[in-house]
């Protein structure tokens, strides 16, 4: 199929990889309804010829389209190392410029912070321990270029109100003090671990939305994870054992920086995204983020 692909993350993106699959594959899918969540491009529940469950995913996204090779090697090697996220069934990109990834449906919901067992989802991390090949792109590249002086992103919320401002000179101020930085590369990076990203079922915790999963270090997923349980009121003993965590796989300065980076790319999106309010509400719990952090 070379026809351009449907723009935007509507049902016609989704016809549109379902035509991919029976073309490419053989596989007669048929679309349900759309999912919550699927920022990315969109997510939709679909079924097979037995009408089993299956979530298909689907993006133009540039950067999702260059390393989806890299992406696809290293959701196999996890999912072979037992790490809790749904396996994928069928994944690849269009000669029109369609990433698109079917993949085990699970049923359950998106637990709170007060009731998650925080103990699987660190131990789920450590399983992305040096999983990755070299790659000549990588999150840590991403976070290192995010911290830079002047990066696009401070620069994007440069001018953007006080609180914003107050974010801006907590986060200098707190990359200066950590020196120079050398982030590892080995590891698998999920790219967005946050509790929304999780699904409880029964007694365990599967990880979801890996479709951004690539070479880096590790620790930004620890830094994702202890900013959004700050975020949203986990106990201090969570925060804790996340920050624990983190800071063993490099050192604090390492998983501090990610957390600078962590805290920088949220207020980011909510500035390209949201209203000006929620843009002064994000800044100021990113800010009381860090100085949390930076608190012995």
């Amino acid at each position: 199929m070379n026809a351009t692909p449907p723009s935007g993350s509507g049902g016609l993106l989704a016809e549109h990889c379902l035509a991919l699959l029976r073309a490419r594959e053989g596989a007669a899918y048929v679309l349900e309804r759309r999912l919550a969540g699927g920022r990315q491009g969109g997510a939709w529940l679909v079924r097979d010829a037995e009408k089993r469950p299956a979530v298909l995913k689907a993006t133009v996204d540039p950067g999702l389209l260059a390393r989806r090779r890299e992406t696809s090697a290293l959701v196999r090697a996890l999912v072979a190392r037992g790490y809790p996220t749904p396996a994928w069934i069928h994944d690849g990109v269009s000669e029109d410029g369609v990433a698109y990834v079917v993949s085990e449906y699970v049923e359950g919901s998106t637990p709170a912070w007060a009731e998650v067992d925080v103990r699987q989802l660190l131990d789920a991390i450590e399983l992305q321990k040096r999983v990755a090949a070299p790659s000549a792109q990588t999150w840590s590249d991403y976070a290192q270029h995010v911290a830079s002086d002047h990066s696009p992103t401070m620069r994007g919320l440069e001018g953007r109100g006080a609180a914003v401002e107050r974010l801006l000179d907590r986060a200098s101020c707190g990359l200066r003090s950590l020196g120079e930085i050398d982030l590892p590369r080995s590891d698998a990076v999920h790219g967005d671990l946050e509790l929304g990203n999780t699904i409880s079922v029964a007694d365990r915790v599967v990880v979801v939305d890996i479709d951004a999963c690539g070479p880096g270090t590790r620790a930004l997923d620890h830094a994702w994870l202890y900013r959004d349980a700050a975020r949203h009121g986990a106990a201090d003993s969570v925060c804790s054992q996340i920050r624990a965590a983190g800071s063993a796989v490099a050192g604090e300065a390492v998983f501090r920086f990610c957390l600078v980076v962590a805290c920088l790319e949220l207020v980011a999106f909510v500035a390209a995204h949201g209203t000006a309010a929620s843009l002064s509400v994000e800044a100021d719990h990113a800010r009381r983020c860090l100085e949390r952090a930076a608190r012995r």
